[in-house]
Order: C-alpha cells, then sequence, then structure tokens
C-alpha cells in the first residue's frame, strides 16, 4: 500500500510542477514568469510512512502553455525511477492543469497567484482512492502538501528548486 502512495506523490509533484505564477503583462496578456522554464529538483516525504525519495521535472512553456516531464524515486519500494507528465494552460489570472502517472494515476488543479489546490485518484486494479493537494509556489521554489481521502493513506509534503 505504501507504493501507491508514492504514485499519488508523483501527482502532486506534477500539480506543483506545472503551478508556477502567471501575471498580466503590461499589455494585458498573459506573462508566464520566464523563470518557470528548465529543470527543477527536490524531494518528497511521506510524514506518515517515514519514506523519501528524489523528484526531477523539466518544464517547458511556449506561449500559454505549459508542459511538464519529470521523474519520481520510489527505489525505497524496489520500484526505481518512474516516470510522469503534465500540462497546463494559462489565462490572465490562473493556470489551470492535469497530470498522469503509468496511467491509473490521474489528477487536475489551479494556481492563482502564488496558491495552487487540486485533486485526483488512484484508479484501475490499485483503487487506493481520492487526495488532495495545496502549495504555493514562486520563481525559485515549489512546495506543498498531499493528504489522502483514505484515513489508511499517506500524507506529506514535497520540495522543489530551480537548478
Amino acid at each position: 500500500m505504501k507504493k501507491y502512495l508514492i504514485y499519488i506523490l508523483i501527482l502532486i509533484f506534477l500539480v506543483f510542477f506545472v503551478t508556477q505564477n502567471c501575471k498580466k503583462s503590461d499589455s494585458g496578456g498573459t506573462d508566464l514568469l520566464a523563470d518557470l522554464a528548465g529543470k527543477w529538483t527536490g524531494t518528497w516525504t511521506d510524514t506518515k510512512f517515514n519514506m523519501s525519495g528524489d523528484v526531477t521535472v523539466t518544464f517547458t512553456v511556449i506561449g500559454n502553455n505549459i508542459t511538464a516531464v519529470g521523474t519520481i524515486d520510489l527505489s525505497g519500494f524496489f520500484l526505481g525511477s518512474m516516470p510522469w507528465t503534465g500540462s497546463g494552460t494559462a489565462d490572465e489570472t490562473t493556470i489551470t492543469f492535469t497530470f498522469t502517472a503509468l496511467n491509473f494515476v490521474n489528477g487536475s488543479g489551479t494556481v492563482t497567484g502564488n496558491s495552487a489546490s487540486g485533486n485526483g485518484d488512484i484508479s484501475g486494479v490499485l483503487s487506493f482512492g481520492d487526495f488532495t493537494f495545496t502549495g504555493t509556489v514562486n520563481s525559485s521554489k515549489i512546495s506543498g502538501n498531499f493528504d489522502f481521502v483514505n484515513p489508511a493513506g499517506g500524507e506529506g509534503e514535497i520540495v522543489l528548486e530551480k537548478n
């Protein structure tokens, strides 16, 4: 069951990776911070089960579209490094995004200003259930907390910094 918690973390990571500030430019259009593009690295920690690992993500920003490709280290569960992806679209005040990992973890969320929130689920054979997340972002750091709805699920945090 612990390894499924990590998969949820992947989703949460995406949420925070894909979440960055968006602000109005002087011309009134969307101006995603140039700092988002590039590689970010950090760690996830499940505080309930005392597990942790590395996380990486590379963001690509083209216009108002954001894509994320990353990995999460699940070596503590003998699973090695697992891939995840995400995408988002920004308007003048909000980034809306989705993420997926291994075709059974799915989630979505929004970023407004420096605050991110959302939810997701692990479905299919695993059927681990729903989770929620909240976080904060700035030009050099992404951090957040996750919590599974099921009391037997994990909870913890993710912190990433731009390289």
